[in-house]
């Protein structure tokens, strides 16, 4: 049975392979960036990232990766700050 789950896996994380192979081929967009790029362009974590995208419903999800394009990573830019908003400091 533990064989069984391990080349069911094994064979899911292939299928992944693939359709990520396939997304970024010469038939998909032109300029594509991953999570870490968009992390390091934005100053952001690449957990930071990803929840951006989820909550935005930005960027393309394949299995546990994401890709974004440059539209994409525009719209990250422009995000409400978290938080509360910060007082003025006194002068």
């Amino acid at each position: 049975m533990v064989y069984a789950s391990q080349a069911a896996v094994a064979i899911r994380h292939v299928q992944l392979h693939q359709t990520l192979n396939e997304y970024l081929s010469d038939d998909g967009p032109t300029h594509i960036f991953t999570t870490t790029d968009a992390a390091t362009m934005l100053g952001l974590s690449d957990n930071a990232v990803r929840l951006i995208a989820r909550k935005n419903e930005i960027g393309t999800r394949i299995g546990n990766h994401w890709t974004f394009t440059p539209a994409d990573i525009e719209k990250m830019k422009h995000r409400t700050p978290r938080g509360r908003p910060r007082k003025e400091a006194a002068v």
